[in-house]
């Protein structure tokens, strides 16, 4: 039976928890993509879960979204989104590595990692976060809860202090969003 309180609130965690952090957040990544623009690097998203489908959303959004407003070209992949790849590397090695073995075959100096994470606290995304940093790649991590380790590890991040894992990955996928919409010329 349709419960309206408990859209409302839903929807009060989300609005309210986005007029506070997205304009911030917002702004910081859009730096960090320019830098990479500016420096010729690529962008690699990973996430789990709903983080993981946000992210390959994301990067739909970030290069074809983004050449669609601006003509803009942005070199952007989605680890963990070839199945045959995080398959395969799941199976020789373990889950914990099926983003960093994938970044520490494809990433160079002048790139850029952003990590996806309701909790901050998966162990592959630690271990890409640790990855990036030995092949001295930039970090940014965009996360929920209170951030857990993740937080600590990356370079710069978005920190959505929500205990909701929907309402976090809502917010991720309206960061997206919002960044694209700032190649609107």
């Amino acid at each position: 039976m349709f419960n309206f309180s408990r859209v409302d609130e839903y929807l009060k965690k989300l609005n309210d928890t986005a007029a506070k952090y997205l304009p911030s957040a917002v702004e910081l990544i859009l730096n960090e993509i320019e830098a990479i623009e500016r420096s010729s690097g690529k962008l690699f998203l990973c996430g789990n879960g709903g983080s993981g489908a946000n992210a390959i959303h994301i990067e739909n959004d970030l290069s074809l979204g983004i050449f669609k407003l601006s003509k803009r070209r942005f070199v952007i992949e989605t680890l963990g989104s070839n199945l045959a790849i995080s398959g395969a590397i799941s199976n020789d090695y373990s889950y914990s590595e099926v983003f960093s073995q994938q970044l520490s075959l494809k990433a160079n100096q002048n790139d850029l990692l952003i990590v996806f994470s309701g909790s901050g606290n998966s162990e592959n995304i630690i271990e890409v976060l640790k990855v990036a940093k030995a092949l001295a790649v930039r970090t940014c991590a965009v996360l929920g809860f209170d951030g857990g380790l993740a937080k600590e590890l990356s370079d710069v991040y978005v920190h959505f202090p929500i205990n909701d894992m929907q309402v976090a990955e809502d917010l991720q996928l309206i960061l997206g969003h919002l960044v694209m919409r700032q190649f609107d010329i």
